[in-house]
């Protein structure tokens, strides 16, 4: 019996690493990739880069599954590709799932 309830916690414990760690990793993305996006922004039309990333961070956080944050980021990460004068376009479109 104390082997079960052994390996049980080691399983439990594993398991919170792992989506701590899924999170964390997540976080670390949506924060590398608003500070690129910042960084072009604020390179376009003196946007005020901390401002910007933390809101940017915030947006992420507002999706409501991983798979939205994950897709909104990779759109968000394509629109360093696009022209001054279209990244609030393209940043808009990055976000429209997680804000609906």
């Amino acid at each position: 019996m104390n082997t079960v309830k052994l390996v049980l916690s080691f399983t439990m414990a594993a398991m919170i690493g792992l989506s701590v760690g899924a999170c964390k990793s997540s976080e670390m993305r949506a924060e590398r990739i608003c500070k690129r996006h910042c960084s072009m922004l604020e390179d376009c039309n003196n946007t005020d880069y901390d401002n910007c990333v933390n809101t940017c961070v915030e947006t992420s956080q507002e999706c409501d599954s991983d798979a939205d944050v994950e897709m909104a980021l990779d759109k968000l990460d394509q629109c360093r590709n696009e022209q001054c004068g279209e990244v609030l376009g393209c940043e808009a479109d990055a976000w429209i799932e997680c804000k609906l």
